[in-house]
């Protein structure tokens, strides 16, 4: 008895090496997944962010992404990298085209079975049907027949196999296509939820980055998360509140969309919300703020014609004040170039430069604080000016040569700016 309970005893040592690893959190795990994918996206494909978004939010609600623009830019290829996250999904994909027909999509007739027992069905495995998630190239090509049949499995994830009508197990699919899908009704498009518009790379700096890393070696995503880890996450979004004001907000934006002629099913609203949701548990918070609302610009649009009117007025509701300190940041930059300016002129106009710039400073240092801790990107654009104007008011009072030395130049710009009672 001694033996035994000594043996046991040495076996469940905590400091024994062998010992499994603590038990981790799945959840927070994805969450941290999904990240870390985003960032190794985002690294390689350069001014891609919101399609690479559009897909974190799509897995997490199990809603269906669709990514716009012209051939060459990388939609393809961001939606085949969702293999790295999900190593263990099974993934239909499809190069869609006018001859497509209905059996490339769902598979062909299971003639065997037709033989024996007379069923009429497809053999489905490996298609459509049975895959977890769905890759869809070039999607406005697809003929009708193809477009009908993806209606019910798109949105009540159904398709009837023989006589019977299964359940599949699709958590999302991502299409992609040059031009907006012109199907009759509009029912394919309207199951897309997430849509993003995917442009050739603008900023010249970005460009030449892209040029850099053309032929370089891509190191492989290590950080995958299983389909049960991915079902856990889902259901921690759906447990994540939503404040009290955000349900004024989205009706004011319903107001002012419907007003700019862009009318929108109360299915499509609804489900809006359960982005926000996934938005906020990605960013880790426990409730959506008005601020989630900016995640709507990518599910609220109906047509390439009203894509920018839509972000403008989700932009307008979600960060109100963020023209406002978009202004001070103006004053800010403008103030900054001039101190780069070299000659400067008399000395006359060098004073009354630095006599300008101490008096915007500081009336921009008492009004931009009052915006700093404000949630979003308006939060952040403040908290930025506020710690760079103590910055630009020290290089100021030395350009003004009232003082000498860094050390004073700073503790005059405490007394200035009230930093000490602040």
């Amino acid at each position: 008895m001694t033996e035994t309970m000594t043996e046991t005893l040495v076996m469940t040592d905590p400091t024994d090496p062998t010992d499994p690893p603590p038990l981790t959190d799945p959840v927070q795990d994805t969450r941290a997944a999904l990240v870390a994918w985003s960032a190794w996206m985002n690294e390689f494909y350069l001014e891609r962010e919101d399609m690479i978004h559009a897909l974190q939010l799509g897995v997490l609600t199990r809603e269906h992404v669709i990514a716009q623009g012209p051939p060459g830019t990388g939609k393809s290829a961001i939606a085949a990298d969702m293999r790295a996250l999900f190593p263990t999904a099974e993934i239909f994909h499809s190069q869609l085209h006018p001859m497509t027909m209905p059996e490339d999509v769902i598979g062909g007739i299971d003639v065997p079975a037709f033989d024996a027992t007379g069923a009429w069905q497809r053999i489905i495995d490996g298609y459509l049907p049975t895959a977890d998630l769905a890759i869809l190239e070039e999607i406005d090509k697809a003929g009708p027949a193809v477009l009908t049949q993806l209606l019910t499995m798109l949105n009540e994830r159904r398709y009837k196999h023989g006589s019977s009508l299964i359940v599949i197990p699709l958590q999302t699919a991502v299409g992609n296509c040059n031009a907006a899908l012109d199907d009759e009704t509009g029912a394919v498009w309207d199951r897309w939820l997430l849509r993003v518009y995917v442009d050739q790379i603008q900023d010249g700096s970005n460009f030449l980055s892209f040029l850099s890393n053309a032929t370089a070696t891509r190191e492989g995503f290590t950080g995958g998360v299983s389909l049960a880890d991915l079902a856990a996450a889902q259901a921690a979004v759906e447990t994540v509140g939503i404040h009290d004001d955000v349900y004024p907000a989205v009706a004011g934006l319903q107001m002012a969309l419907r007003q700019a002629g862009v009318e929108l099913s109360v299915r499509r609203w609804g489900k809006a919300l359960a982005v926000m949701q996934a938005n906020a548990w990605l960013e880790g918070r426990t409730a959506v703020t008005v601020d989630d609302i900016t995640v709507l610009q990518h599910v609220l649009w109906l047509t390439p014609d009203s894509r920018v009117t839509v972000r403008d007025l989700v932009e307008e509701v979600a960060s109100p004040n963020f023209g406002k300190v978009q202004e001070f940041k103006t004053i800010t930059d403008e103030i900054r170039g001039q101190l780069l300016t070299e000659p400067w002129g008399t000395t006359a106009e060098r004073l009354t430069f630095c006599q300008d710039s101490q008096l915007n400073l500081r009336a921009t240092f008492r009004e931009v604080k009052k915006f700093a801790g404000a949630s979003g990107k308006t939060g952040g654009l403040a908290a930025s000016i506020t710690a760079e104007i103590p910055k630009l008011m020290s290089s100021v009072i030395i350009k003004s040569g009232v003082v000498r030395t860094q050390a004073a130049a700073d503790a005059e710009t405490v007394a200035m700016l009230g930093i000490a009672d602040a």
